[in-house]
């Protein structure tokens, strides 16, 4: 299943591979995506904090995030939340160019502006093994993580289970700058209570393969706020619970073609509590609970000679309930139908795609209807004996409005026209032969997009009561720069890796010449962001140093000194020994301090980052 996986581009290159993710030891996917090319990550506070991407000047809710072969974005929300999505088990993230298309990738994925993908265990189940792993992470800030993992195959058959814990008191000092004055204080109520349970099943036919997996989380968490200056009030909290079943019957790689046929069902409920509400005595405590199935199937067809069809069809169903006798209750059937076809000419791989995209809404007794053709083109040049790849591809994206933009009480508006962007992207990637001294690995990216029909919220009649409106026009382009070298160094008993990640990204407000912020940078996208690592290996002892470099951004889409929010540039340390404990048994051990200089920083305004820090953690494997 793992060798499938790895066959789906020429340009599959991880960005960050199983040892890496070890080497990073994160505490969730969000801290991950620092280190992949072209993300611009939003964190809103540390710890337990909410953590989105986007991309390219893209909301976050056309950046798909797929795990395992599913989709993970919402209709509520159409947001991943990556803090919730634990890396004791990923063995690979990459960012994935969804021209590129795939069976092993949901169809709803290959129609959106870009594909953050994530490879677990759960989905590339080896054959004949006995695997068992724990570890237990003890850091800043009361935290405590504890995780364990069974994995069990045979030559046809395999299981896996996975459990995880986690809490923190949370609470960390800061300092804050208010104009001309530092302030000092305790970010309060950041406590959060986090519990995963995972199951895998797959079993191997003679010529294909079905996947069964259950996951399951819980969270009960504070939540702090924007606001750390004359709060009295820092009491709010969510709760909740999400189940997913996920199953998928595929052929594996063959050379006349290969297919997928997959479904999923999702259940999840989240409580916001307030205590301090104004409006009442008692609070406020509100309930939401989304209800999502999933049906589709890709076939791809290389029987034609120097040709290959791709053919895709998903169908979703979402429903959003809540107990505020106030709030939409709405239900959305998608259905998507993809064609996408493709030639080789000589060395050059020509494709062309021509997915349609269905949308129906039902919100009490409204029905509202929503069609797009989203067609894309692409060329591309596998891996040369030169270690040269190359691609273009030009290509539209279309975002719906979520059920929050649409129908939240005083704030959705159902007028909205979806988001659409168009993207020409032109990329160049190179990796030397392999050899005993040094590996060497690079991949840039040109990329621009006119994004139409951008979805904001506006003030109304106050600060308090805003609304969502089609009122912006961006203009982006940049370039990606993905850097990795390494070499063996005395007698190949150890080795030096460097990284580079740096993006170069201007994102610019086109809307109205009349307006202050015309040809401005849109809020809260840094111009440059870095992400620089150098380790060094010898024998079984790895000392890493990570850097994370962001410019200066802003906070509204008016570049001015009031909406200024300073960039940063922060360092983590690690130490990290391995040792044999007996026949395939190991033991790891590592020291991690994360801003090692102590910087005050923000990535948005107010959700102020917690200072110098570190964790121990211990893991165990058998293999």
């Amino acid at each position: 299943i793992y060798n499938t996986i790895i066959r789906m581009s020429p340009f599959y290159i991880f960005d960050l591979d199983k040892a890496k993710i070890r080497d990073l030891n994160a505490q969730d996917a969000g801290e991950l995506m620092r280190y992949v090319p072209g993300l611009v990550v939003k964190s809103y506070g540390g710890l337990g904090g909410m953590k989105t991407v986007s991309s390219r000047g893209l909301s976050s809710q056309d950046n798909s995030i797929v795990v395992d072969g599913f989709e993970r974005n919402g209709m509520q929300t159409g947001q991943v939340n990556l803090a919730q999505i634990e890396t004791d088990q990923l063995i690979a993230v990459r960012r994935m160019d969804p021209e590129f298309h795939s069976v092993y990738v949901p169809v709803s994925a290959m129609v959106k502006g870009d594909i953050v993908e994530l490879i677990s265990l759960l989905r590339a189940l080896p054959s004949d093994t006995f695997q068992l792993k724990a570890s237990a992470r003890y850091g800043s800030f009361n935290t405590y993580e504890g995780n364990a993992s069974v994995l069990i195959s045979g030559k046809r058959s395999g299981f896996s289970l996975f459990g995880k814990y986690r809490r923190s008191e949370g609470d960390y000092d800061y300092t804050f700058r208010n104009g001309t004055i530092e302030e000092s204080g305790t970010r309060a109520n950041n406590d959060y209570r986090d519990l995963y349970l995972n199951g895998a099943f797959a079993h191997r036919f003679r010529k294909n393969a079905l996947n069964v997996r259950y996951r399951f989380m819980s969270y009960d968490q504070g939540l702090p706020g924007a606001v750390i200056l004359y709060n009295a009030f820092v009491d709010e909290r969510l709760k909740g619970f999400d189940h997913r079943m996920e199953a998928d019957l595929t052929s594996g790689y063959r050379s006349w073609g290969e297919y997928r046929f997959y479904g999923a069902f999702g259940y999840n409920e989240l409580t916001y509590s307030d205590p301090s509400f104004y409006a009442n005595d008692e609070g406020l405590n509100t309930v939401y609970r989304n209800y999502e199935a999933v049906l589709g199937a890709s076939y791809l067809i290389k029987k034609i000679q120097s040709m290959r069809l791709l053919i895709g069809l998903e169908s979703k169903y979402g429903y959003l309930d809540s107990d505020r006798y106030f709030a939409a209750t709405p239900s959305r059937n998608s259905t998507i139908l993809f064609l996408s076809g493709g030639r080789k000419i000589g060395d050059i791989n020509i494709s062309i795609s021509t997915p349609v995209q269905f949308y129906s809404d039902i919100n009490g007794s409204e029905q509202y209807t929503r069609w797009a053709f989203t067609p894309a083109v692409s060329m591309y040049r596998h891996e040369s004996s030169r270690g040269i790849s190359w691609k273009a591809d030009l290509k539209r994206s279309f975002r719906m409005p979520t059920f929050n933009e649409l129908y939240y009480g005083g704030i959705g508006n159902i007028e909205l026209n979806p988001e659409k962007a168009d993207q020409l992207n032109i990329a160049i990637s190179y990796r030397n032969k392999a050899n005993r001294t040094w590996s060497f690995q690079s991949k840039y990216m040109l990329h621009s997009a006119l994004i139409r029909d951008k979805i904001n919220a506006i003030p109304t009649k106050n600060l308090f009561v805003w609304s969502m409106q089609n009122v912006g026009r961006v203009l982006s382009y940049g370039i990606d720069t993905d850097l990795k070298l390494t070499r063996k160094i005395v007698r190949n008993m150890g080795e030096v890796s460097f990284g580079l990640v740096y993006n170069w990204l201007v994102c610019l407000d086109i809307t109205d010449p009349e307006s202050p912020s015309y040809l401005d940078q849109i809020a809260y996208i840094p111009e440059h962001s870095i992400s620089a690592d150098l380790g060094i290996l010898f024998r079984d002892v790895r000392i890493s140093v990570m850097n994370t470099v962001l410019s200066h951004r802003y906070a509204l889409n008016e570049n001015i000194d009031a909406n200024l929010v300073e960039g940063f540039w922060i360092t983590d340390l690690s130490l990290t020994k391995r040792f044999k404990i007996g026949e395939n048994r190991f033991l790891s051990a590592q020291a991690k301090v994360n801003n090692v200089f102590n910087q005050s920083y923000a990535y948005v305004r107010n959700f102020v980052m917690p200072g110098i820090n570190y964790q121990l953690t211990i893991r165990y494997e058998f293999n």
